[in-house]
């Protein structure tokens, strides 16, 4: 099993609030699942349970520790910005922002109004964004509820409970989750949303009766992107009809996913409170491309849930 080590310098801007890590040299990982523990249940601790709505009935045990090996950062892959939330206490959450380029991150915002009700130690296995705002469905430690973060009106909202999933993508201009209740046919089909009141009220715009029942999902215009919590493997759906189209085979990654989001031809993957990293792959072969890893970020809470795009 190998892990990492980082050699960083941090320069803390206060005029700005920038708070910048250069990742100077990383290591390929192994999360082994071998040695994971899970029920599909997540707590807020590094040996989280969760009751997922889309539970698998398989058990594994999430072991990470934390020793390193050999050095490789892989080549750069294009010009991506990542998000990714942390929760701050007081009803806040906070908004980072990484440049994949550079390993570089930055605070890009704290939101919401202190004492506003937010459950603070949540993570969240999913981000879609809708231009200023961020839609996850966030752990409040007994269920996942359909979270509102609108970076334009700093504001942040939590809704009612995702009674289906707990996770959300987006085509660039609907919300896309996996549904089985919803749906008519057998097993887990793929709702789409116009926006987020929809979604809060379970009001999908169209149902898909084909799809999956995955607890991980991202989307692209033609795709939809599904994996169990913790695996080696990523199922690619056809985003108009909800077939399989081919199973995605990660090289270097048998373990924990909180968050996934595809820009052009690279897959990117968190890990959350696991390893904190970011790792990127081929979105077709697997092939495993670079990574970046998340230390010292401001908060105790680690991040999680993941939206990146080209910039």
């Amino acid at each position: 099993m190998k892990y990492v080590v980082l050699i960083v310098s941090a320069a803390v801007l206060f005029a700005g609030c920038w708070i910048e890590q250069d990742v100077v040299s990383g290591d390929t990982i192994d999360i082994d699942a071998d040695s994971d523990s899970d029920s599909d249940t997540d707590s807020d601790s590094d040996t989280d349970t969760d009751t997922d709505t889309d539970s698998d009935s398989d058990s594994d045990t999430e072991t990470e520790a934390e020793t390193d090996t050999e050095s490789d950062t892989g080549p750069p892959v294009g010009s991506t910005w990542c998000w990714t939330v942390v929760p701050v206490g007081g009803g806040q959450l906070a908004v980072i922002q990484i440049d994949m380029d550079t390993g570089s991150w930055f605070e890009q915002g704290v939101y919401g109004a202190t004492g506003s009700g937010i459950t603070t130690s949540y993570h969240t296995a999913g981000i879609a964004r809708l231009g200023d705002v961020l839609v996850m469905a966030g752990y409040t430690g007994n269920e996942f509820h359909w979270i509102e973060l609108d970076m334009a009106a700093d504001t942040v909202f939590e809704g009612n409970e995702s009674q289906y999933t707990d996770s959300v993508g987006s085509d660039g201009t609907r919300l896309v989750t996996n549904c089985d209740e919803l749906t008519s046919g057998p097993g887990c089909g793929l709702c789409f949303y116009d926006d987020f009141d929809a979604i809060n009220s379970a009001n999908p715009s169209e149902v898909l009766s084909e799809g999956s029942c995955d607890s991980r999902l991202c989307a692209t215009t033609d795709k939809v992107y599904t994996a169990w919590h913790s695996t080696d493997e990523i199922d690619v759906l056809d985003i108009d009809s909800g077939q399989l189209l081919y199973i995605i085979p990660l090289e270097t990654w048998d373990g924990w996913i909180w968050g996934m989001s595809v820009v052009g031809n690279v897959l990117h993957i968190t890990s959350g409170m696991f390893s904190d990293r970011i790792a990127r792959f081929d979105n077709v072969t697997g092939d495993f491309i670079d990574e970046v890893f998340l230390s010292s970020t401001p908060y105790s809470y680690s991040p999680t849930g993941l939206w990146c795009e080209a910039y």
